[in-house]
């Protein structure tokens, strides 16, 4: 497990509390650049233009944020999906 913490972007007396909240969702944006990295490569840059709008759900670490709290968020990664897994062992055990 991983703990995310965020602070909102507010001096600290205006924090207003701590929220333990799940991942949330935000639109990063709609511009895309092409540029050159040092050896000359073409790459694409996504912009990071932001709009309240793009804030998606509802007591998520971004809503939260949004609302002057400091966010802690449990995350948890695993690539393998355990059902299918158990699944194909059956599928393939003959």
């Amino acid at each position: 497990m991983l703990v995310n913490v965020n602070f909102p972007a507010v001096d600290p007396d205006a924090v207003t509390g701590i929220a333990v909240v799940p991942h949330g969702l935000r639109k990063i944006g709609d511009v895309l650049e092409e540029r050159l990295d040092p050896r000359g490569r073409t790459y694409f840059w996504i912009g990071t233009s932001r709009t309240e709008e793009a804030v998606q759900g509802t007591d998520t670490d971004v809503s939260a944020i949004a609302e002057g709290r400091i966010t802690v968020t449990p995350l948890h990664l695993d690539l393998n999906h355990a059902a299918a897994i158990q699944s194909l062992r059956g599928a393939f055990a003959k």
